[in-house]
């Protein structure tokens, strides 16, 4: 039963990110008769991001979920090392926050999107920095990881900046010209430089494309 005051759905989502924007799309085709609510605390769904994968990391049967979000693609790409290179015959997709949140808004209902920071989550409610409470018969937490403190952890560190260039060959590893690596195409490139960490700062790889 939800609470005076409350708003009530079937399902509320916190966080609007690539996983929480991907399961109220698949609610919404496969379940359109309960009622979700996305709840992001930012403007834009997605933030600031580039997601890549290759056309085998996803089977035929999914991959209606994330065909819409597809905004660049390129059949074969180049791995390039010191003393070797090669083209293969696979697609390579990429996903940009810009897409997915213009897909999501245009598949649901405005009110189906909530703006506002969850600041208390409980398995059956989510309390807003609006102070505003969405009941729900199910809290999905998509907000990403939280204190990881007592994780040992290695970490994977990527920095990338889009470039605009006339046209190419799509590389997705190019060793012979460190620290940089990069997947392109036509009118714009991804460079991207990564790095392996015992934290998760970004000191030490920063120094890419302007970036200080």
């Amino acid at each position: 039963m939800s609470a005076p005051g409350a708003l009530a759905c079937d399902i509320a989502i916190a966080g609007g990110g690539l996983a929480g924007s991907l399961i109220t799309l698949a609610l919404h085709r496969l379940r359109p008769d309960l009622d979700v609510r996305l709840i992001e605390g930012e403007t834009r769904l997605g933030g600031n991001h580039i997601w890549s994968f290759f056309d085998s990391d996803i089977a035929d049967t999914h991959r209606w979920l994330v065909d819409p979000l597809i905004v660049h693609r390129w059949q074969g790409y180049d791995v390039r090392f010191p003393a070797h290179a090669r083209t293969l015959d696979a697609t390579y997709n990429s996903i940009e926050s810009e897409r997915l949140d213009a897909v999501v808004r245009a598949t649901l209902a405005p009110a189906s999107i909530m703006q506002g920071r969850c600041v208390d989550l409980t398995p059956n409610s989510i309390t807003l920095d609006t102070q505003q409470r969405v009941s729900a018969r199910h809290v999905i937490d998509a907000r990403g990881p939280a204190d990881l403190s007592l994780l040992d952890l290695g970490w994977q560190k990527f920095m990338g900046q889009k470039l605009r260039i006339k046209g190419g060959q799509c590389v997705v590893c190019d060793l012979r010209c460190q620290p940089m690596q990069g997947i392109g195409g036509r009118l714009q490139i991804l460079c991207e430089r990564g790095k392996f960490g015992l934290r998760p700062s970004l000191q030490g790889i920063a120094g890419l494309c302007g970036h200080s």
